[in-house]
């Protein structure tokens, strides 16, 4: 499941599939839960997350849900600049067990 979640990730386009997916697999790398859980739950596992993140990652994952559910939600033109800007480094961090690049 993991190398799925791996190969899924590094090609997937769709913000709120990356996030996903980015998501699913930590929490596989972090805490050995392989879990299907609706997008809606997202959230909630980046909550469990925190603990096992540092936190320049868990904020990054947490901004770019926000913006994720601000595109979806209310179509907001910023929140999809936001995602096209910040895709690959939530990819990075799902691929890299939470690693990722350190912005700050």
């Amino acid at each position: 499941a993991r190398a799925g979640y791996r190969e899924q990730l590094a090609v997937e386009t769709a913000p709120a599939a990356v996030l996903h997916l980015s998501v699913l697999l930590l929490e596989v790398e972090l805490h050995s839960h392989l879990l299907a859980v609706p997008g809606r739950l997202v959230p909630c596992l980046l909550d469990h997350l925190r603990e096992g993140l540092p936190p320049h990652a868990h904020a990054a994952l947490a901004k770019y849900q926000a913006a994720v559910q601000a595109a979806v939600v209310g179509g907001d033109a910023g929140a999809e600049d936001e995602l096209r800007d910040d895709i690959e480094a939530v990819r990075a961090i799902g691929l890299s067990k939470g690693k990722g690049e350190n912005k700050g």
